[in-house]
């Protein structure tokens, strides 16, 4: 079952959340929040990003991952690394510094 099959049909799975979640924050939010700057689109992926970071189930050596599925990891990757930046330069995380 894909993950659009599992919503149309009323049911939803973790990773049919996952997926849809890290493609609407790569595909949409990101270049929104790019553009715009803060907004609450901002919350909204950070919102996601958080919910799918919860509780990450695959141990890996290097740290628990949400999924083994190479497409999600390469969009948590690049969202999280541009959202990391952008959340540096706008506050959004504390620093050493305050």
């Amino acid at each position: 079952m894909t993950h659009i099959l599992a919503i149309d049909q009323g049911t939803t799975s973790s990773r049919a959340m996952i997926f849809d979640g890290a493609e609407y924050a790569k595909d949409g939010l990101l270049y929104i929040t790019e553009w715009m700057g803060r907004s609450p689109w901002t919350d909204r992926m950070i919102g996601i990003i958080d919910d799918i970071w919860k509780d990450p189930a695959v141990e890996t050596p290097f740290g628990n991952i949400p999924t083994r599925n190479f497409e999600v990891n390469g969009d948590l990757l690049q969202v999280c690394s541009r959202l990391y930046w952008f959340t540096v330069e706008f506050g959004l995380l504390a620093t050493p510094d305050g």
